[in-house]
C-alpha cells in the first residue's frame, strides 16, 4: 500500500471515529433520508409537467442529490481547519512532512465518501418508491459526480484558505450554494428562467453537472455524450483546482511567517 493510500485511511478512519462517536448523527441522517425523499415524492405527484422530459421525481431526486452532495464539498474543507484550530492541533498537522496541498485534500476522504453513500441511500430510497434506473450510465454517472465533486471542492479549498489567514470564512461557497439552489436546475429547468438569469446560471458549475448526470441516470446516453455535456465541468475542474490549491499553500505559508497558525 503507498503512503498516500495509508495516509487516506488514516484519516478516513480518523474523521469516521470522531463520526461515529456523535451515533445520533447517523439516525438523524437516514431519517432525513426517508423524510427527504419521501416529501420530494409527494411534491412529485403534484406536478403534471414533466421538466426536461423526465418524470418529476427522478428531476427533483437526481438534482437534490447533487446538490446535497455539492454543499459537503463546499464546507468540509474549512470545517477540517475549524476543527483543528479549535482542537490546537493544526499546527502540529502543518508540521508534519505532509505538504499543505495533501493534508487539505485528505481531509476531505471521509466527508466526500459519506456524501457518495448518502447519494446512493437517497438513490434507493427513490428506487423503492418508483424511481427507474433501469437505463441508467452507471460509468457515466460515476464520472460526472466525480468531476462535479472536484469542481466544487475547489471552492471549498479556497474557502479553508480564508480561514488560514483570516479565521473566518468567507461568503463565497454560501452564494455559490444559493445561486446553485435556486439557478442552477436543482427543482426546475434552467431554460424556465428568464434569459439573464440563465446567463447567471452557466457561471455556476452544478448547471453543467446536473446538465450531464441526469440523462446518465435517467435517459440512458452514451458515455461519449456524457463526456460532451461534462465538459465544461472537466474545464472548471481544471483550472480552478490547481489555483485553489496553490491559493491554499500561500495562506499557510502567510500564517507560519505571521505566527498565526495556533489563532482562531
Amino acid at each position: 500500500m503507498t503512503a498516500l493510500a495509508c495516509q487516506a485511511r488514516a484519516f478516513t478512519a480518523r474523521d469516521f471515529v470522531t463520526d461515529f462517536t456523535y451515533r445520533l448523527s447517523f439516525a438523524i441522517g437516514l431519517a432525513d433520508a426517508l423524510f427527504g425523499v419521501g416529501a420530494y415524492y409527494l411534491l412529485s405527484t403534484l406536478i403534471a409537467l414533466r421538466p426536461g422530459g423526465y418524470d418529476a421525481f427522478a428531476f427533483i431526486l437526481t438534482g437534490i442529490v447533487l446538490n446535497s452532495a455539492m454543499s459537503t464539498a463546499l464546507s468540509c474543507y474549512a470545517q477540517s481547519i475549524r476543527d483543528s484550530q479549535h482542537t490546537g492541533t493544526l499546527p502540529v498537522l502543518f508540521a508534519s512532512p505532509m505538504t499543505p496541498r495533501r493534508l487539505i485534500l485528505l481531509s476531505s476522504t471521509y466527508p466526500m465518501l459519506r456524501a457518495a453513500i448518502e447519494g446512493l441511500l437517497f438513490l434507493f430510497i427513490g428506487v423503492v418508491l418508483g424511481l427507474s434506473l433501469s437505463a441508467a450510465n452507471a460509468l457515466g454517472a460515476a464520472l460526472v459526480f466525480v468531476v462535479s465533486m472536484g469542481a466544487f471542492s475547489a471552492v471549498g479549498i479556497l474557502s479553508a484558505a480564508c480561514i488560514v489567514v483570516w479565521k473566518r470564512g468567507d461568503p463565497i461557497p454560501w452564494l455559490i450554494g444559493a445561486a446553485s439552489w435556486l439557478l442552477g436546475g436543482v427543482f426546475y429547468p434552467v431554460d424556465r428562467l428568464p434569459s439573464w438569469l440563465q446567463d447567471l446560471s452557466r457561471l455556476l458549475p452544478i448547471t453543467y453537472a446536473l446538465d450531464a448526470l441526469r440523462p446518465a441516470l435517467l435517459g440512458g446516453v452514451g458515455f461519449g455524450e456524457v463526456l460532451r455535456r461534462a465538459a465544461p465541468l472537466v474545464l472548471f475542474a481544471a483550472v480552478l483546482i490547481p489555483l485553489s490549491l496553490y491559493a491554499f499553500t500561500r495562506a499557510v505559508e502567510r500564517a507560519r511567517r505571521e505566527g498565526t497558525l495556533r489563532q482562531y
